[in-house]
């Protein structure tokens, strides 16, 4: 068993002058989280007669500045696939120093770069905004929200097989987030 090798630390003083030390995030626990749900779903799937669903995680995240009209556009797609959800319940306004992210679970293979028409989700999406704090950025909320959705589709009936995630952090580029786990599917990056 290989030994966890520690973080660098990193001292900064602020403008006061006072000493603060500062470490990168540590994402240890969401991954164990996420990995324990992805398990419990993996072993669903495998069930005997289990309907299975293959489902394209994509996770969209947004700093304040692009905030307003990134929920504008999420709220039409949202209306023209018949208005099951809504952004009516996220905030009308990001602070600074926060990232709103939202997860779509789409069919895998739906997950469309580009001009293409947006996919159905085949399940709730989850929302959800942090703080940036101390280097947190797109990956550790999309790893927040990945845990999250997890443990909530493991307690559901539904026999999901899921591929690695694909984080949209809003700056054009996508990304797999692997996380170092074993996906029952590959990303269907496009």
């Amino acid at each position: 068993m290989a030994l966890p090798r520690l973080a660098p630390l990193r001292v900064r003083r602020d403008a006061a002058g006072g000493v603060r030390i500062a470490a990168p995030v540590d994402r240890s626990p969401l991954v164990v989280r996420a990995a324990t749900a992805l398990a419990h779903l993996t072993r669903q799937a495998e069930a005997p007669g289990a309907r299975l669903v293959d489902v394209q995680p994509v996770v969209q995240v947004r700093d304040a500045a692009a905030y307003r009209r990134w929920r504008t556009e999420r709220e039409a797609v949202w209306r023209t696939q018949g208005g099951r959800y809504t952004t009516a319940g996220w905030p009308a306004e990001l602070p600074a120093d926060r990232l709103a992210a939202v997860l779509l679970p789409l069919p895998h293979g739906a997950a469309r770069s580009g001009g293409g028409k947006p996919g159905r989700m085949v399940a709730d999406p989850l929302f959800s905004t942090g703080l940036r704090v101390d280097g947190a950025g797109p990956d550790e909320i999309a790893l927040g929200l990945v845990a999250q959705w997890l443990r909530q589709a493991a307690s559901g009936s539904a026999a999901l097989r899921v591929a690695a995630p694909i984080l949209e952090p809003g700056d054009g580029a996508r990304r797999v987030l692997d996380l170092g786990l074993d996906w029952p599917l590959a990303a269907a990056v496009a």
